[in-house]
């Protein structure tokens, strides 16, 4: 069976689920049982960008993306909305970081690295950034995010730009994926 499919056959008893939590993100990645193998026909570079992009499964309770990522090429820090999300290292190493707003600035407060194995999460409106952290295998990862992502904020070095939900954790090329451009660093909150 396919990995797609055993994900969609675990996925059926989540999206029966009210609410799905965090803790239910993180138990649901652990208990998928992936082989290399599993993974080598949904690996897609992008070298355009920080990661490419696999959607495994897509309600609007649950979505499951495979992220390919680009050596050298971290993501931008972004948010995920209101969405939960829970990120497993399916092989390589990232470098992931979290950040606060204040006073108009982004701040890195929080670094680590996350081994293969290793589950991460992020909490809605929290401010994060990945990237391959450069060992010898490439990084790729698995998300599992709860609740729909209308859109995104994407930061960089002097803006918050509202992006659209279907681009990536990057700066979008096609202006028309850009909803809003605001100069400085503001929440979600701040920008409502």
């Amino acid at each position: 069976m396919t990995l797609s499919k055993r994900i969609e056959e675990k996925a059926s008893s989540l999206l029966k689920q009210e609410n799905i939590s965090t803790k239910d993100l993180v138990n649901f990645l652990a208990s998928i049982d992936i082989q290399r193998s599993d993974i080598e026909e949904y690996i897609e570079p992008d070298p355009k960008h920080p990661y490419g992009r696999r959607v495994l499964l897509n309600h609007p309770k649950l979505e499951i993306m495979l992220a390919t990522w680009t050596r050298d090429f971290p993501c931008a820090p972004h948010d995920h909305g209101g969405s939960k999300s829970a990120i497993r290292v399916l092989r390589g190493q990232s470098h992931h970081r979290l950040f606060h707003i204040k006073e108009q600035t982004l701040k890195e407060v929080f670094s680590e690295k996350k081994s293969t194995g290793d589950i991460l999460t992020c909490a809605p409106d929290q401010v994060h950034a990945m990237g391959d952290d450069g060992l010898e295998e490439s990084l790729v990862t698995l998300h599992a995010y709860s609740g729909y992502i209308p859109d995104m904020l994407v930061y960089n070095d002097s803006e918050t730009l509202v992006v659209s939900g279907a681009c990536g954790a990057w700066i979008p090329e096609n202006s028309a994926d850009i909803l809003r451009t605001e100069k400085g660093h503001f929440t979600r909150k701040e920008l409502n």
